[in-house]
């Protein structure tokens, strides 16, 4: 999944989480079944729980993604930097084999 929807599923969760609560009770309030009206309370503490859990493994996954990404940044990074050594080399030799040419061809121009 992608690090945006893993967000959008972790914060809606945590929403959900907060507002299982006052739904459960307007379910009561409406008493639309008995047995809604009568468990109430109790259906709304268990939803709140089920919620909370998804919320805190979305969150806890989340959050191992993000360290994943400094991990693989911190990979690019080093590799740039061997990259960039490695092009500083590489000029430094052209810069030679240049040189070398130049002096063969005054040499040449010379005789």
């Amino acid at each position: 999944m992608k690090q945006e929807t893993l967000k959008g599923l972790a914060d809606s969760s945590n929403i959900l989480t907060a507002s299982t609560g006052a739904g459960t009770s307007l379910w009561g309030f409406a008493e639309l079944f008995g047995f809604i009206n009568t468990n109430a309370a109790g259906i709304g503490v268990l939803l709140t729980l089920v919620f909370g859990l998804i919320a805190i493994g979305f969150n806890l996954y989340n959050s191992s993604k993000l360290n994943e990404v400094e991990k693989n940044k911190k990979k690019i990074d080093d590799h740039g930097d061997k990259l960039h050594s490695h092009i500083q080399d590489t000029e430094k030799s052209f810069k030679e084999v240049g040189a070398g040419i130049d002096k063969i061809l005054s040499k040449l121009n010379k005789d």
